[in-house]
């Protein structure tokens, strides 16, 4: 049913509005008319899923861009007041209820006149989404290390699969984090793990209209049992000890879930078989000390067992035997060398099982680590000559290793000296005529040694040493024109740096006016 109006909502009129010009002509405004044209009376709609409503406005006598539309639903306007566009069309999207049936759109022109339409919808309600649980089952059972599966048949009357918000949660644990993609034949399946814990699981599955179905499960989930740790902290692998000597053998244990005190700890040898056990203090430190290893290389094992049967074993490799012996030759222990000079290194080695050319000679300095390795000769004696140490102070260590794993060492302590830094050299006066002595200055030579350092002067005259090596040039030695280079090298006592060349032109000394007014002219 078509209503023409004015005075926006109110007053309900069947006749066309009129005015009176200056003339006194009476001038009639036509209605204007509004007609919903995306639903006819009895349209049937689903409760809450997003209906978009069309309706066409006109008038006569103006634009439609002159027109106001507003769309009500029921009591209420859910699109206010505004222009349609410029062919009259005007959209307005509204959510039906059950409770209301009635969708109006009005329209006034400038002249405040006004029309409606309404149509009659039918809301027929919309079905929450169909859910299942296939896993897990009520009341299973996990550990919390397993994967388990959750899946479910999924469906909705009136959604896209791929439309509907699919959650699960646990009452521990919260939101899971699952893919929950729906595939074509309505089931989601993903896989996930849960902390130990009696768990509610609930599966809520939400539509575009948003009603939603749940459905719960409950599981348990047990801890599971770990492993003990070990650690063999003492002696290192690859050490060695001797024959009917104490051999101490140390290590840090713990258990996640158990009490250090019901583990069980032994130590156990490949050749000699089960040594003894252990007992953990409240730290995690074990130790055991034997003197019953055979003479031979033994892999010595560290093991742990917890009251539910699980292990942990680490092992090292331990030789027993008489180690060889070493000493060192050269270079004299103080020795001071310096930088980039051969280094001449000499050790003698000998074993009592084994020959001397079958030892392994390692040389190593503390700031420079390995630096050498080899094999003596038949005599015992490895020697070398080196000349790569970095500058410092050096504790220089030779080691012998036997076939046993077994070894000796000797130290010897030497010095590679540093060379004094390169100077900086003045001359005064500078620039000098013939009647001026020429001092040099030379300062700023350091040494990373500390050591006090002097310095060698060279005064050269056009490019040959003059004999001249002191600090001042006397003007006697020089005419105008003379280039002079004065070269001063720096020495820390044990080499020579750098050396800093400065060079100096001599110019011809002026004439001078005597007090007695008489001019002296010198002849140079």
């Amino acid at each position: 049913m078509k209503f023409i109006w004015t005075f926006g909502l109110v007053g309900l009129i069947t006749q066309s509005a009129c005015r009176t010009d200056e003339t006194g002509i009476k001038a009639y405004n036509a209605l204007p008319s509004v007609s919903i044209q995306s639903h006819s009376d009895g349209a049937i709609v689903l409760e809450g899923q997003t209906e978009t409503f069309y309706a066409l406005a006109s008038d006569n006598n103006h634009d439609a861009s002159e027109l106001l539309v507003a769309w009500v639903y029921g009591e209420e306007i859910v699109c206010d007041w505004a222009v349609p566009d410029d062919g009259g069309g005007s959209i307005c999207e509204i959510s039906p209820s059950r409770t209301e049936g009635t969708v109006r759109v009005e329209v006034r022109d400038p002249e405040n006149a006004g029309a409606m339409d309404e149509v009659s919808i039918t809301v027929e309600e919309s079905f929450a989404p169909d859910v299942e649980i296939l896993s897990p089952e009520m009341n299973s059972e996990y550990a919390t290390n397993d994967s388990i599966q959750f899946s479910a048949n999924i469906s909705d009357a009136e959604d896209d699969l791929s439309d509907l918000t699919v959650t699960w949660t646990s009452s521990i644990d919260g939101a899971i984090p699952l893919d929950t993609t729906i595939d074509s034949n309505g089931v989601m399946s993903d896989f996930a793990q849960l902390t130990p814990g009696d768990h509610v699981i609930r599966l809520e599955v939400q539509d575009t209209m948003g009603k939603t179905s749940s459905e719960e499960v409950q599981v348990v989930v047990s801890a599971v049992n770990q492993p003990p740790l070990c650690e063999i902290t003492e002696p290192f692998d690859g050490d060695s000890g001797l024959a009917s000597a104490d051999s101490t053998f140390r290590g840090l244990v713990s258990d996640p879930d158990d009490n250090l005190a019901n583990l069980v700890i032994e130590w156990i040898s490949d050749k000699d078989g089960s040594l003894g056990s252990s007992i953990a203090n409240s730290n995690g430190e074990v130790a055991f000390t034997t003197n019953q290893l055979s003479a031979n290389s033994h892999s010595i094992t560290l093991r742990v067992t917890d009251p539910d049967g699980d292990v942990c074993t680490t092992s090292i490799l331990y030789s027993i035997g008489s180690p060889p012996s070493v000493q060192i030759n050269a270079p004299i222990g103080g020795g001071i060398f310096n930088d980039g000079e051969p280094i001449y290194f000499d050790a003698f080695a000998q074993d009592g099982e084994d020959a001397p050319n079958t030892l392994q000679i390692d040389w190593s300095s503390d700031i420079d680590q390995m630096f050498a390795t080899g094999t003596p000769n038949s005599s015992g004696i490895n020697a070398l000559n080196y000349d790569q140490l970095s500058p410092g102070f050096h504790n220089i260590t030779v080691t012998a290793t036997d076939s046993e794993g077994l070894y000796d060492s000797a130290i010897t302590t030497l010095r590679i000296n540093s060379a004094p830094t390169a100077p900086t050299l003045t001359l005064s006066p500078n620039p000098a005529g013939t009647m001026d002595n020429i001092t040099l200055i030379a300062t700023g030579s350091t040494d990373v040694d500390g050591d006090p350092i002097t310095y060698t002067y060279d005064w050269r005259l056009n490019g040959v040493s003059s004999g001249q090596t002191s600090t001042m040039l006397s003007s006697s030695l020089t005419t105008k024109g003379d280039t002079w280079v004065a070269r001063v090298t720096p020495n820390d006592g044990y080499i020579d740096g750098p050396y800093t060349d400065v060079s100096i032109n001599i110019l011809n000394t002026p004439p001078e006016v005597t007090s007695g007014g008489v001019l002296r002219m010198l002849m140079l």
